[in-house]
């Protein structure tokens, strides 16, 4: 016998209560511990009988074997995927990235006739469809199955392997119900990129001055220096209360804020954006979605509702407001997006807009943004202001592009 009081041990940890439990609540206990362990995101892909292509998203891929060369995925025995692909002697597998995530998302809710529509797609020798641009991939020919529970075991040999070209980044994890990845720890600040940022906001001083004053409204120019959204530019400060941002004022470029380098920015940007918004509790992926569709359609971003007009800047801009505030005004905001974002009058509700400034690669390398605008506004009327935005973030777009030649 130990010298610790077993009496102290959590019953959970110990297991009594898991084992007299009734079916449900070992299912529900099951999922909340294996919830706190990460597992990979791969896609499995195969034909069916019939010669059609078919496919799961799996967490359970691993390694068997060494040599020979062996693999496993374990998938659920009713899954009516899998069972499309059950007999198939051969599959492949695509190792999932952080820049899949919507690719994910909709492979995994997409009809079986249309899961292979959204992705880069190719063909293997054998006409099974392997994501080109996957992190890895194996080709496999299944040589066992084994019942194990309610799930199968489904061995296979590897007849070939390889690494795809980083264009997706960092492997895909699942963990806690939702998807990310791993972060390695970082050294590598571009002073030389935050510098460039600095001298295009310095050249651009008269331009946003005379946009705030044409509006007239609070116009700040942004930029993202890494996982932060930087303010390299404030005007028409003095009109407003003290709490105004100022420049050097940073805020986490976490869902549902930052949209608009969000929206039209790459795969793995977009992925990284919602990962940072369920590290502060926000988890609507639904309503995030509906806010990068917008904002494409309508060609700006918006912040709608009380929360963001009241609070946000005095919350960015102190810095005794911690991450308890930040995670408070993050629910608070979605909250008004989902309500009002969808009403006929969205308009009127609109606090804030955002037009992105495209540089040389194509994506956002800053944002013009223009609150304390009037409510009640028509759509024609943020047009109109968004417009005016647009024509300055033209000029700037060619500053940019001399910056950086």
């Amino acid at each position: 016998m130990s010298d610790h009081d077993a009496s102290a041990v959590p019953k959970a940890v110990a297991g009594t209560d898991f084992r007299a439990a009734t079916a449900e609540k070992r299912s529900g206990w099951w999922r909340t511990v294996l919830g706190e362990y990460p597992t990979g995101v791969c896609i499995v892909s195969a034909l069916d009988e019939s010669g059609r292509p078919q496919g799961l998203v799996v967490g359970t891929f691993s390694s068997v074997s060494i040599e020979p060369p062996l693999v496993t995925f374990m998938p659920m025995r009713s899954s009516r995927s899998y069972t499309a692909i059950a007999d198939c002697d051969r599959f492949r597998v695509s190792v999932l990235g952080a820049g899949h995530e919507e690719l994910c998302r909709s492979f995994a809710s997409a009809d079986p006739e249309r899961r292979f529509e959204v992705g880069r797609w190719i063909t293997d020798e054998h006409g099974i469809p392997a994501l080109e641009d996957a992190v890895a991939w194996f080709c496999c020919r299944r040589t066992r199955t084994i019942e194990a529970g309610d799930h199968d075991i489904v061995l296979a040999a590897v007849e070939d392997l390889g690494v795809g070209d980083g264009s997706a980044g960092m492997p895909m994890l699942f963990l806690k119900g939702g998807y990310g990845t791993f972060t390695m720890p970082r050294v590598d600040f571009d002073a030389d990129r935050l510098g460039s940022h600095l001298r295009v906001a310095d050249q651009m001083r008269d331009e946003v001055q005379r946009l705030a004053e044409s509006i007239p409204a609070l116009v700040t120019l942004c930029s993202l220096a890494q996982d932060r959204i930087v303010v390299l530019h404030a005007s028409n400060l003095r009109a407003y209360e003290p709490q105004a941002l100022n420049v050097g004022t940073t805020f986490p470029f976490a869902a549902p804020l930052g949209v608009v380098f969000a929206a039209w920015g790459d795969d793995l940007r977009r992925a990284m954006w919602r990962r940072a918004g369920r590290d502060v509790d926000f988890l609507d992926d639904d309503l995030v979605s509906t806010m990068l569709a917008e904002a494409r359609e309508r060609g700006y971003a918006v912040s709608i509702g009380p929360a963001m007009a009241e609070r946000f800047d005095e919350i960015v801009s102190n810095p005794a407001k911690g991450q308890s505030e930040l995670r408070e005004l993050w629910a608070d905001a979605a909250g008004d997006y989902a309500v009002l974002g969808g009403s006929a009058n969205w308009a009127a509700a609109v606090s804030s807009i955002q037009v992105p400034i495209f540089g040389p690669d194509g994506v956002p390398n800053f944002a013009l943004a223009v609150s304390r605008i009037p409510a009640g506004l028509s759509v024609a009327a943020l047009d109109s202001i968004a417009a005016r935005c647009r024509e300055v973030a033209a000029t700037l777009a060619k500053t940019i592009a001399e910056e950086t030649t």
